[in-house]
């Protein structure tokens, strides 16, 4: 019977410096996708009258709720201009982090250059796992939420909303780092709840 390796866990650093290389990979080719669909002169137009907005209220002109109504308005006016954009990028995530990181088992090219890889506990790296990972882990449930919002949301709770997603994204960021800082076997709280960890190829 051959002898079980075991394997030193990844460093802190080298997931991080795999997780920017894959979400710039994502990025870009999201951006390639819409090249096309793309007017940058709507979204630019959004941006100025949103730093107006806010100089108004720096300025005192506008009371806090104006300030909110109309940047919230603005900000819900960007997001449905760019709504095909934050598809294609969802899409891509799951096929990238999910099904591709699978098939490499275990390995995204961010990984694969950081020579490092998720392996399970439970032998075989299965699809499931690599699912619920991917929704905790690469920001695929938020995106998933922040979606729904845009689609379904009111456009004066657009902005509230949007940001208490992203408040309780960036906690859960902040924890799963001491996790994986702190914690002997470097788990973060995905790799506890699937049975899984990140560890040197």
């Amino acid at each position: 019977m051959a002898k079980k390796v075991k394997r030193e866990n990844a460093y802190f650093v080298e997931r991080l410096c795999a997780f920017i290389i894959d979400i710039f990979i994502i990025s870009f080719v999201s951006s390639l996708f819409m090249i096309p669909f793309t007017d940058g002169n709507d979204t630019s137009n959004y941006s100025k009258k949103i730093i107006e907005v806010q100089e108004k209220f720096v300025d005192k002109e506008i009371s806090m709720n104006q300030y909110f109504a109309e940047t919230s308005s603005y900000f819900y006016k960007m997001a449905r201009e760019n709504g095909l954009l934050s598809l294609i990028s969802l899409l891509l995530s799951v096929c990238y982090f999910v099904v591709l990181q699978t098939k490499m088992m275990g390995q995204t090219i961010g990984k694969k250059l950081m020579k490092i890889k998720v392996v399970s506990d439970k032998g075989d790296l299965f699809m499931n796992q690599m699912v619920l990972r991917g929704l905790l882990a690469n920001f695929i449930l938020t995106d998933i939420i922040t979606f729904m919002f845009m689609l379904f949301l009111p456009k004066q709770y657009y902005l509230y909303a949007v940001l208490g997603i992203e408040t309780l994204q960036y906690l859960y960021v902040v924890v799963c780092a001491f996790f994986i800082l702190f914690r002997k076997d470097g788990r973060s709280i995905h790799d506890l709840l699937v049975h899984t960890r990140v560890v040197h190829v």
